[in-house]
């Protein structure tokens, strides 16, 4: 039953949910609530399943603007990893992210804020579920959010992460989320990930709060 779902996860948001945002970002002028440049704290659930592994990863994040412009992001993973016959392997991955978000294309109800981050972490990954070693890491990330309505956004973004003493030992990885505002200090969403060199494909459930 859990493959199953995993399954349907991956064939609804990897074949509908790219259609969705893009219909909605044509059809919509409106300002929703974003992620950038708000103060939230985020908790997320995702299901990943790779060739030999299932992956259950608990998510969660702070948000702190320190600028009109820029964001510090501060992150901590816990994944537990299930390979066939092999038994339970578990990781954790904390990181530190900046944020810079372009805020022009905003101006007269714009629809897309694009972004970039820089960031560095430390990785314990047992299962090698992520990257091949342990150790400090690197990140960079683009992408854009992407304003649907007034209460509903979309996010489609590029990260990419490797090892500081070793940088033949990377990653790449794409993302695409949506996320909707109950009020101005609750919000829940969806989100796929797919790692290119570990073929993992992740399926996640979001809630965030934002107190300002």
């Amino acid at each position: 039953m859990r493959s199953f779902y995993r399954a349907m996860m991956k064939f609804v948001t990897s074949r509908f949910l790219p259609f969705v945002c893009i219909a909605f970002a044509l059809a919509s002028t409106a300002s929703a609530k974003s992620k950038l440049g708000e103060y939230f704290l985020g908790f997320s659930y995702f299901g990943g399943n790779g060739e030999s592994a299932d992956v259950d990863v608990l998510d969660v994040e702070v948000n702190n603007p320190i600028s009109d412009t820029n964001d510090v992001r501060l992150g901590l993973m816990w994944l537990n990893t299930n390979r066939s016959g092999a038994g339970d392997d578990t990781s954790w991955w904390l990181d530190i992210d900046l944020v810079y978000h372009y805020d022009g294309f905003m101006n007269g109800a714009g629809t897309f804020r694009p972004y970039a981050s820089a960031g560095i972490g430390y990785l314990d990954d047992s299962a090698r579920i992520i990257l091949p070693d342990d150790g400090f890491n690197w990140k960079l990330a683009i992408g854009s959010e992407i304003i649907l309505t007034d209460v509903l956004s979309a996010s489609v973004g590029l990260n990419m992460y490797g090892l500081w003493d070793d940088f033949s030992e990377n990653d790449l990885e794409w993302e695409i989320s949506m996320l909707y505002w109950f009020n101005e200090l609750h919000g829940a969403g969806l989100e796929y990930r797919q790692s290119d060199d570990m073929e993992v494909n992740y399926f996640g459930l979001r809630y965030l709060y934002s107190w300002q």
